[in-house]
């Protein structure tokens, strides 16, 4: 199997302390979980702010998209850490193909599921305008099966995961989704207001006077 080790034969001399990558992969791991938690909040927000939603004006599609590509470089870091740290027994490989690694193999599989996941997420958002519409939104809304699936990896792999903090951030993370979820399956979207109308309301408030 191809391993960073190959790459960096002396990976753990490179950062000193050996306990170094495992405290860089229980960090980045609590804030992936929190910026996945948001990044799936605010996908459901901007959805309904754009279909004419009376929400908040931060809550946008460019705000959503940011914190998206926050989370993504946290994943490649506690990805990279995973690999680098003597630790751990868990290979490039295992990080796309499930249930293979030497350490952990059923909550590490759960990972790579998730990271599969989120991949197909993010390749069919850059394509977006190159597929029909309905077949992106079918695999945007995978992230309601990806976020829970990086949550057992998380509970089930994390060394923090019996400490009280992290499982009184881990339901409220839950809580948060669940919310979320039932706001987009179970309350009916706002209906989108025609841009014709939209023009025109805005210019009889740009004439009016206070």
């Amino acid at each position: 199997m191809t391993s960073l080790a190959l790459v960096f034969p002396a990976r753990i001399d490179l950062f000193g302390d050996p306990k170094t990558l495992w405290f860089i992969n229980r960090a980045t791991g609590l804030v992936l979980l929190v910026l996945l938690t948001i990044v799936l909040v605010f996908g459901v927000l901007a959805a309904r702010k754009s279909a004419g939603g009376k929400l908040p004006r931060f809550v946008s599609n460019e705000v959503h998209r940011g914190i998206a590509l926050t989370a993504v470089i946290f994943l490649a870091i506690h990805v990279i850490s995973a690999v680098l740290d003597d630790f751990v027994s868990i290979d490039l490989i295992n990080i796309v193909v499930p249930w293979g690694s030497g350490w952990k193999p059923v909550w590490i599989g759960f990972g790579a599921v998730a990271v599969d996941l989120l991949i197909a997420v993010i390749v069919t958002s850059l394509l977006r305008n190159r597929m029909p519409e309905s077949t992106w939104r079918l695999i945007h809304l995978s992230v309601f099966a990806m976020w829970p699936i990086a949550w057992i990896h998380a509970l089930g792999s994390g060394t923090d995961a019996k400490s009280p903090a992290y499982l009184a951030l881990s339901i409220v993370c839950a809580l948060a989704v669940l919310a979320a979820a039932l706001l987009r399956w179970f309350k009916p979207e706002p209906v989108p207001v025609p841009q014709e109308e939209t023009r025109g309301t805005r210019s009889a408030h740009d004439g009016s006077s206070w």
